[in-house]
């Protein structure tokens, strides 16, 4: 039985409760490395638990340790230390959380200054009478919107309540903009829910009238369409998303491909030109570098992991894990050469973790040094 297989049989085992003391012993010093920990906790299926470790497969437990420890001789503070190796024994294992590039790895540089916290930045919500209103994350209040409709406003979290004697056909707008290293989760007055990514706007009806539902978005959002028979359309700078009761993603940052990423349901794309894709689960509809309007099949945990708390990155370009990171952490990156945009970059990461929990782990993975001073990054060789 390989290190792997071990692992398994050790976790899943303490998981039904069938394994002798020792191997009972063996298993919670397993536990006590946190990402181990998460994934016992979070995942209770053998195959993908089976899976996830195979990814590290080929990485060799003692040589990965003595590369680690070796990385240590030069590093004084115990902080980082316990971080280290920390990360050595969840690269023996795990991905949760670290990064694996098969590159020289080099020291990170200090921390000069912190940044700004996550979810710091108030949310601008503008009612339909053109009144500005700054919510804070951690603010709890109850607004009345042309007298029909109640705003209940809760720890960063929105949500519109009709009033049963509103049947006026009049549609009135409310627009949310959501500033760098902030986000929202809305709940429209059909029940439909809307996350709203960092960087992101919408505009959408204070109540739905009509025959169909139509919002505007720039930025990034993930729906979770009510279905009521009527229709419902999402327009972004790059063309309209049709669905009925459904639940996806789109991503549409000025700058950037435009994308569609459906998880469960079926839409239609119609791109400004008039092109048009429909989307079955586990298909995304994207620009493609020509500007036409295509569809691939991809891993959608990839696009949607955000409103859960993650990164998720598979291969992807170091560039459009920058943009990512600094509309999160609400930060600037500057690169040293433009080579460095090209490196590729995989692992899983929590969104709360800080922006130099990142840098330290991208520089432990890769030829990139970094220097961190308030809100500005420089990547350097």
């Amino acid at each position: 039985m390989n290190h792997i297989e071990r692992t398994v049989h050790l976790l899943r085992g303490l998981y039904a409760g069938k394994l002798s003391r020792e191997e009972e012993e063996e298993a919670r010093q397993l536990l006590e490395n946190q990402h181990i920990r998460q994934v016992y906790e979070e995942w209770g299926d053998d195959e993908r638990l089976k899976e996830e470790l195979q990814r590290y497969a080929k990485y060799n437990p003692m040589k990965g340790k003595a590369a680690f420890e070796g990385k240590l001789q030069s590093i004084r503070a115990k902080r980082w230390r316990k971080r280290l190796l920390a990360a050595a024994s969840c690269a023996i294992l795990l991905g949760s959380g670290f990064l694996f590039w098969e590159q020289q790895q080099k020291t990170p540089m200090p921390v000069s200054a912190p940044t700004t916290a996550v979810g710091e930045n108030a949310l601008l919500l503008r009612l339909a009478n053109g009144e500005e209103v700054f919510l804070k994350h951690d603010q709890q209040d109850v607004m009345t919107e042309e007298e029909n409709t109640l705003i209940h406003v809760d720890n960063g979290s929105l949500s519109y309540e009709n009033a049963p004697s509103s049947q006026t056909d009049e549609i009135k707008y409310n627009e949310l903009y959501i500033p760098r290293g902030s986000e929202c989760l809305l709940t429209l007055a059909d029940g439909s829910k809307v996350w709203l990514n960092a960087d992101s706007y919408l505009k959408y009806p204070v109540r739905f009238a009509g025959d169909n539902r139509q919002v505007e978005m720039r930025g990034e959002a993930y729906f979770e369409v009510v279905s009521d028979g009527r229709p419902f359309f999402v327009q972004s700078p790059s063309g309209t998303v049709q669905v009925v009761g459904t639940s996806f993603g789109v991503r549409d940052y000025a700058g950037e491909r435009a994308m569609t990423t459906l998880v469960t349901g079926k839409v239609a794309c119609t791109s400004n030109s008039g092109e048009r894709v429909e989307l079955s689960p586990g298909e995304q509809a994207y620009v493609s570098d020509a500007g036409k309007l295509e569809k691939r099949t991809v891993d959608v945990t990839e696009y949607v992991s955000w409103r859960e708390g993650w990164f998720i990155f598979r291969e992807e370009l170091l560039e459009n894990v920058m943009q990512m990171m600094c509309r999160w952490y609400d930060v600037e990156v500057f690169y040293q050469t433009p080579q460095l945009k090209e490196l590729r970059f995989t692992g899983n990461l929590r969104r709360y973790d800080t922006i130099e929990t990142f840098l330290q782990i991208l520089a432990e993975s890769c030829q990139v040094r970094y220097n961190l001073n308030g809100k500005t990054v420089i990547l350097y060789e």
